[in-house]
């Protein structure tokens, strides 16, 4: 019996499809797995938002069901885990926040590790006159302010700015 494929799966069907299969490989308590399986639940969100987007086939559902399934599958573990309860806790803290609430977070968290930044009297620093572009996308990601505050503020230096 020969396949003929007509159409090949798109490129990020054959990755989300990958990494479905990679799950499998590691053990669940390897950071590799873990890494694996945040990265497919990255392609399957990337998919959810704009799989409209994407001129998938029949093959390309097919492989996405199964990858989808593979990723409940493994989400359900996790969510009768220990540790659940505390990464809800996380998760919705950050994304509870309107952007202007965030922004302050990571104002006051980026002052108090590098004193350049700090926040004055009326509320503003140095960050309120720099692009925001990269700071909404991580709020639109719902990454916490005051990690993306700590790696910013370690490297910033004033000497060095608009260079």
């Amino acid at each position: 019996m020969h396949l003929v494929i007509e159409t090949a799966p798109h490129k990020i069907v054959v990755a989300a499809s990958a990494l479905a299969n990679a799950t499998q490989l590691f053990d669940r308590n390897d950071l590799n797995g873990d890494a694996v399986v945040i990265s497919l639940g990255n392609i399957l969100s990337e998919i959810e938002a704009n799989g409209r987007l994407y001129p998938f086939n029949s093959l390309d559902d097919q492989l996405l069901e199964s990858a989808v399934a593979t990723f409940v599958e493994i989400s359900q573990e996790l969510e009768n885990s220990p540790l659940s309860g505390e990464i809800d806790k996380l998760s919705e803290r950050s994304e509870s926040l309107t952007w202007e609430e965030w922004l302050t977070e990571f104002k006051k968290e980026a002052g108090a590790i590098n004193p350049q930044l700090k926040v004055d009297e009326k509320g503003m620093s140095l960050i309120d006159f720099m692009e925001h572009e990269q700071l909404q996308r991580a709020y639109r990601d719902g990454v916490n302010p005051k990690s993306v505050a700590a790696d910013f503020a370690d490297q910033f230096d004033i000497t060095k700015f608009g260079q």
